[in-house]
């Protein structure tokens, strides 16, 4: 951290703009961070050259009187003296030690540093001081607001810093949004679904074509009640299709996309991760409430760890509470209780899940536990359906419990299965 030195009305003003030799040392402190390889050593590197600015730039400045030695604590007193002065010394309060004003950097500088920052580290300024956090939670907003065209004045973001570094982040993974439509992916995007379910056979180009019975318009017509209740919901025309469609039908195929990175395949999904990652943090700002416990199942076709393998990790042996992941695809669920799953002794249970039908093994089952947001983070599923929520991509999972086989019931009825339970967070 960055120690600022505090002003009062018998220090010099400070200046409004800096030398012309102290901008030569910033700009050329910025080009060594830049020609670092890790973030942590670009920060380190930029933050070694700001100290040396400080230090030159208030060098006039005469030594504050709280640099002094401190001495042994005499009393928890709020007056007592905690640096070896009188007890009638203006002492600095708490606040102002942890979170120092850094006035005397002029705002040509701070704009120079804070327009560099990516969002996480806009995150980790907040944290410096107020002056910090305020231009840190300024330059975060205007950012998002760019982005995704917010108008000013209106959709508050709970947490700005957190929002641009989770929209960076998906940057990082499939690349910017483009401007082509989420359909105009559709055929490439059920083709590899195909192959990553290892349906080979039917991943032919021709078979989800518009005119296909596979195609769009035809899939619509089939969902046409589920279509419906989203619309009866609050959902657009715009909304609806692509987040009926893209989680029932290209989960796996957006899962190996985002987890693959920034790569040409990756980039030929670009437009269906985008559509159905802020459609669905678009419904969360208007959800008044939690939605209800939501199970899934981790095995089977359509269980979670089938459509994502990062979903395995749940299942390693020294797995402990407090463990945390984050998904690489869109998350399906469902609020029927698992007592009303079928015959939980057979070996292959079929559950229906927003219209779809889920193969559930007889292997363990996760409960989605939704609470009301806070600390910037959205932390409930959104329902798209009568009994069906989904959660975007990017979010965090947290191993809250594990329930073992027959330990645990619902609604009186024990439930056969173990159980994950688990707390979700993401940024609108």
């Amino acid at each position: 951290m960055l120690l600022g030195v505090r002003g009062n009305s018998a220090s010099p003003a400070p200046v409004d703009l800096l030398s012309h030799s102290h901008k030569y040392l910033l700009y050329e402190a910025i080009g060594r961070a830049e020609a670092q390889q890790s973030d942590s050593r670009k920060a380190w590197t930029l933050r070694l050259a700001l100290d040396e600015l400080i230090r030159a730039h208030t060098s006039h400045l005469p030594r504050s009187p709280f640099a002094l030695k401190p001495t042994a604590l005499t009393s928890i007193n709020k007056r007592a003296c905690l640096y070896g002065c009188a007890q009638d010394t203006d002492v600095p309060s708490p606040d102002e030690i942890i979170r120092p004003d850094f006035s005397l950097l002029p705002d040509d500088t701070l704009t120079i540093i804070f327009d560099g920052l990516n969002g996480r580290e806009l995150a980790q300024a907040t944290l410096v001081c107020t002056v910090w956090a305020n231009r840190a939670i300024a330059v975060a907003e205007k950012r998002m607001r760019s982005w995704r065209k917010l108008p000013i004045g209106h959709c508050v973001i709970p947490s700005w810093t957190h929002s641009v570094a989770a929209h960076e982040y998906l940057i990082s993974r499939v690349g910017p949004r483009p401007t082509r439509a989420w359909w105009r992916e559709w055929t490439v995007m059920r083709v590899r679904e195909m192959q990553l379910s290892g349906q080979h056979h039917f991943a032919q180009a021709e078979r989800f074509g518009p005119s296909a019975e596979l195609g769009i318009p035809a899939l619509l017509l089939r969902y046409a009640a589920g279509l419906n209740w989203m619309l009866q919901a609050g959902w657009s025309d715009a909304e609806a299709p692509p987040c009926l469609l893209i989680p029932a039908y290209g989960a796996m195929a957006i899962a190996k996309a985002v987890s693959d990175g920034d790569c040409p395949e990756s980039r030929q999904l670009a437009a269906s991760v985008w559509a159905i990652y802020e459609i669905l943090l678009s419904r969360a700002r208007f959800l008044s409430r939690p939605v209800p416990h939501a199970y899934a199942s981790l095995r089977g076709i359509y269980g979670l760890a089938t459509t994502d393998p990062v979903w395995e990790k749940l299942l390693q042996p020294d797995v402990q509470l407090g463990f945390s992941f984050q998904t690489c695809t869109v998350l399906q669920a469902s609020m029927d209780a698992p007592t009303c799953f079928p015959d939980m002794s057979a070996s292959v249970p079929i559950h229906r899940l927003c219209s779809v039908p889920c193969e559930l093994y007889n292997g363990p089952i996760v409960c989605f536990v939704s609470t009301r947001a806070h600390s910037g983070q959205f932390r409930s599923l959104i329902q798209t359906s009568t009994t069906g929520c989904h959660l975007p991509p990017l979010a965090t999972i947290t191993l809250e419990e594990v329930l073992e086989a027959g330990t645990w019931a619902v609604d009186e009825v024990t439930c056969f299965r173990k159980c994950f339970v688990l707390k979700v967070a993401f940024p609108l």
